[in-house]
């Protein structure tokens, strides 16, 4: 998978590459966002547009298990999907973040696009991009087992076996 590092700093976006894809690519390119401490604490999501500002698909943005033992929060890597690059032009991606505060919630959103270069080829997705309940559920199972396995590493060092 190609993949965009995109870092924010604050509510600004730098990328080393403004090539999001080709007209009906999905999943081949990705992004590898890196945050400041600024966007720590919250709970981030990236919302995908086609060129034509429509269709949107949310991405939760969820941690490795590895980057949650090393206490690494601040990096993630997401694909952009298919849905985004259905149509040639300048496909946008919003990233907003969440946190719980008194009297309301904190919000956080910053914005940039990506070039979607035209293909003759007619558009047509294998699978459309999983809801965020879906999304945060095979996150939850994924780091369920990985736990699990390192639990039972950690009980055999500690009693034998």
């Amino acid at each position: 998978m190609r993949t965009i590092l995109v870092r924010v700093t604050g509510l600004f976006i730098t990328k080393d590459n403004k090539n999001g894809g080709v007209q009906g690519e999905g999943n081949a390119a990705g992004l590898h966002l890196v945050f400041d401490e600024s966007w720590a604490g919250y709970g981030k999501r990236v919302i995908w547009r086609n060129a034509q500002g429509e269709d949107p698909v949310a991405m939760v943005l969820k941690p490795t298990t590895e980057h949650l033992i090393a206490d690494q929060t601040l990096e993630y890597d997401t694909p952009i999907p298919s849905e985004a690059l259905k149509l040639p032009g300048w496909c946008s991606f919003t990233i907003e973040g969440f946190k719980e505060a008194e009297p309301n919630a904190v919000a956080m959103t910053v914005r940039d696009y990506l070039r979607v270069y035209p293909n003759d080829q007619y558009y047509a997705p294998e699978e459309p991009t999983p809801g965020q309940a879906e999304q945060i559920m095979a996150a939850v199972e994924e780091l369920a087992s990985n736990m699990q396995g390192y639990a039972q590493a950690a009980k055999s060092w500690a009693v034998g076996d």
